[in-house]
């Protein structure tokens, strides 16, 4: 047999030589991975033979440098690769990390969004149970506020029903009567004189008398309410009719309007004190006796005698009107509106029951119900300036400066003395009081 011209290649290493039959190109693979994890392998082929040719491991030797351009651009075709997989990963990793932020914040905004709605709607939770609690409180305050003034009147009428049955044990009135409509008919001249000359009190805080005493003269008189008394009584005989007694006591009552129109007011509320006791049942004099406590700024009592006559004559308009100015002054404003509109439902054009209705209301912050008050009292009386002033007030604290002083201009020209008076020191136009209109107007007649 001939022998193969395969030779078993010799690899000598540093560790030693290593002899194993391997095909050569198997023998070439097996060297990459040597070759790679090695760096100092040598390779050692045979000497050339006697005849001139080289043994089969310096054939292999030979292939594997051929080979080895082969390997490297295997090698680098694998780096290549694996490089790119590398840096496409590296590439995803850093989108993800540049978009992270972004994440972030667009879902902390979701988070903020959703936590401002849960934060707004508490709020709005808050704000509906504070409403609650303040409308609750406030029921409660004015309910209060009517206990305390029906504790007040029960006491007033208690105070009036002593007072009564002192009168009846100083004075005894005779048995005898007479037809209503004949008394009636002797006194109603005179009750009606009374009645005119002091019907109603103002309720509005810049005016210095009613209405009424601004036009009507002053009346001096030296008779005290107890010489009026002592003479009537020097006049009576043993037993008096109730004629006569009626009309004493009217003639009481005309000399208390003189006393109360000359300013002697303690005197006035006597008189009428000794009227009242020879005939309680006159309800003029009930009135005009609160109108001159409401002078006297005994406010309480006033409202007893407003009520004392309402009680003799329920459809008094009168008596219903000054009974608000007195509640007003005790700041019981809305018992005051509903005495107003009792007077105006009884009396549709009443010009004091309008105004000081419209005073009440602004005294509760309710402006715009003030101003059509003051409205419907400047379709009675256009040319009275307490109503144009009082909607000057109202327009200057809602902050309507133009209206304010539109007003305020229109109330000059009827009375320019008076309301300039009144506006210098009126606190109400604190908000207008730098306007140079505002200036203007003042200082301008």
């Amino acid at each position: 047999m001939t022998r193969s011209s395969r030779q078993v290649p010799i690899f000598s290493l540093a560790g030693g030589t290593i002899k194993h039959p391997i095909a050569p190109q198997q023998a070439s693979l097996a060297l990459i991975p040597i070759l790679l994890s090695l760096g100092t392998t040598t390779i050692f082929v045979e000497p050339l033979r006697g005849d001139g040719s080289r043994s089969g491991s310096t054939i292999v030797a030979q292939a594997v440098t051929g080979s080895d351009s082969e390997l490297r651009d295997r090698v680098q075709t694998e780096v290549d690769s694996s490089f790119r997989r590398t840096l496409a990963l590296l590439n995803l990793v850093l989108v993800f990390l540049f978009l992270l932020p972004t994440i972030a914040g667009v879902g902390v905004w979701f988070l903020l969004a959703k936590l401002t709605d849960q934060v707004f709607i508490v709020q709005q939770e808050i704000e509906s149970l504070k409403a609650d609690a303040i409308g609750q409180i406030q029921e409660s305050i004015n309910e209060a506020r009517n206990t305390l003034y029906q504790l007040e009147q029960n006491t007033t009428k208690a105070d009036e029903a002593i007072e009564s049955l002192k009168v009846q044990t100083m004075i005894q009135v005779p048995e005898s009567e007479t037809e209503d409509s004949l008394v009636a008919e002797v006194l109603e001249t005179p009750e009606k004189a009374i009645a005119n000359n002091s019907s109603g009190v103002s309720d509005d805080s810049n005016s210095e008398t009613s209405e009424s005493s601004e036009t009507s003269e002053s009346l001096e008189t030296s008779d005290s309410s107890e010489d009026l008394v002592n003479s009537a009584k020097e006049k009576e005989p043993e037993t008096p009719s109730r004629d006569r007694i009626i009309a004493e006591a009217h003639e009481l009552a005309k000399q208390a309007e003189k006393l109360f129109l000359s300013n002697q007011l303690e005197s006035a509320v006597a008189a009428y004190n000794q009227a009242l006791k020879l005939e309680p049942n006159l309800a003029e004099v009930w009135n005009n006796r609160g109108v001159v406590l409401t002078k006297l700024k005994r406010y309480q009592e006033a409202i007893a005698s407003y009520e004392k006559a309402i009680q003799i004559r329920t459809d008094y308009p009168d008596a219903w009107s000054n009974r608000g100015v007195a509640l007003g002054k005790l700041n019981y404003y809305q018992a005051a509106i509903f005495s107003y509109d009792r007077a105006i439902a009884l009396k549709p054009d009443y010009l004091d029951a309008w105004n000081n209705r419209g005073q009440a209301l602004m005294n509760l912050e309710q402006y715009d119900e003030a101003i059509a008050s003051y409205n419907q009292a400047a379709k009675i009386r256009p040319n009275f300036y307490k109503i144009w002033y009082n909607k000057a007030r109202c327009y200057a604290l809602t902050g309507n400066r133009e209206l304010a002083i539109e007003n305020l201009q229109r109330a000059l020209r009827i009375n320019p003395d008076a309301v300039q008076k009144f506006a210098q020191q009126e606190p109400d136009f604190a908000g207008i009081c730098q306007e140079q209109k505002f200036q203007k107007l003042l200082n301008t007649k």
